[in-house]
């Protein structure tokens, strides 16, 4: 089965189900769950580091797939309320969320369909309920509501990810081509002074100038990265990866290649995340982001992605507990545990060796379980 069946078929269901299980307990507050949970789809398409498939016609296809699956998820969801709305105003406006529903899916209508203009769809047919019928099965309109705040039009992010190396090939074709771009004596600098260089470069390059086909789909994949933002919204793909970053310099380059692509840096709409992979950059990684935020340029930046960095030892022992339930660890995953004690320092982390990685696949299978039988419970009780 394919990865889009489960996100369908599985995520969707069970990711609602415990966003209401969780507004059952903490009131149902809009907005308030909107980032609670979210999907990331690393590899469909998004993953270049090594992949030869992955380029951008195929992300761009990814990105089209993903869309229409969410669509037809709210379609089925629609269908199925209208069995329940049968009430006079309520019906017609169901039938008027479906008739959009499936205008997107049948292909480009005249106004796509917006986020916004299904809350508000929403909303309405939940005023209606409530002021004319008692409120009568209300929070199954509440449920595809937190869905639709959750999953938007993108249903799960794609992650771009590419080698640092083809990331300084691709800068340093660019720079060898245009020499306009920086100064004569750039190379001879101290690397402080290369960093703000590269920081606030100026200049625009157009990918098909350039001959390389790795260096012309790097490009290419940063001009993608908008398109899906303007089609899927910006949780369509805000992430962009760098495998195999040993310090700022890596992450630096990346900025300047969004800048010479045409993106504005007040407006960039891209988490940057490096991927400290090696064990010398593991105990460096306190070091290197402590390093770039002391940069004022990149603190901007992170200003206007509401401080929030994620750096790949930070975060990917809880996504081992989150998204990688019902299957073992693999040696690359072992790896990261015992990286990330060095990197963080925490006492948890620290607890390298058998231990903690019975725990954690234990934890993994007991909640993959308890997520299998909410599911289980809630289909039985729509059957009935």
């Amino acid at each position: 089965m394919s990865l889009t069946w489960y996100l369908a078929n599985i995520f969707y269901d069970a990711i609602g189900l415990i966003l209401d299980s969780l507004a059952s307990y903490a009131g149902d507050r809009p907005g308030s769950m909107k980032q609670l949970m979210s999907i990331g789809f690393w590899p469909g398409g998004g993953d270049r580091d090594g992949n030869p498939f992955g380029d951008t016609d195929v992300t761009r296809d990814v990105a089209r797939k993903l869309c229409n699956l969410i669509v037809s998820c709210y379609h089925i969801n629609v269908r199925e309320l209208k069995r329940r709305f049968s009430f006079a105003g309520v019906f017609a406006e169901l039938e008027t969320l479906q008739f959009r529903l499936h205008q997107e899916l049948s292909g480009d209508p005249a106004t796509p369909i917006a986020v916004a203009e299904m809350l508000e769809l929403l909303q309405k047919i939940e005023r209606i309920v409530a002021e004319k019928y008692q409120g009568l099965f209300v929070g199954r309109l509440h449920s595809l509501r937190r869905k639709l705040s959750v999953f938007g039009l993108h249903f799960a992010s794609l992650d771009i990810r590419q080698d640092s190396r083809v990331i300084k090939s691709t800068l340093d074709t660019i720079l060898a081509a245009h020499q306009q771009l920086l100064t004569a004596n750039f190379a001879s600098l101290p690397e402080t002074d290369q960093i703000e260089r590269l920081l606030q470069i100026k200049g625009s390059v157009q990918a098909e100038e350039l001959s390389d086909p790795i260096v012309l789909d790097t490009l290419r994949s940063l001009h993608v990265i908008r398109e899906i933002q303007l089609a899927n919204g910006e949780a369509g793909c805000h992430r962009c990866i760098i495998s195999n970053c040993s310090g700022v310099m890596d992450i630096v380059r990346l900025i300047a290649l969004f800048r010479l692509t045409g993106w504005d840096m007040e407006k960039l709409s891209v988490d940057i995340i490096p991927l400290f992979e090696s064990i010398r950059d593991l105990n460096n990684a306190g070091k290197h982001m402590a390093r770039l935020y002391a940069f004022q340029d990149y603190r901007q930046h992170l200003r206007r992605r509401a401080n929030q960095q994620t750096s790949k030892p930070a975060n990917h022992y809880a996504g081992i507990l989150r998204w990688h339930q019902g299957r073992r660890l693999s040696d690359g995953e072992l790896g990261d545990l015992s990286g990330e004690g060095r990197s963080h320092g925490s006492v948890a982390y620290r607890q390298r060796g058998s231990g903690i990685l019975r725990w954690a696949r234990r934890a993994a299978r007991q909640r993959g379980r308890q997520y299998l039988r909410i599911l289980c419970r809630a289909r039985q009780e729509d059957r009935e």
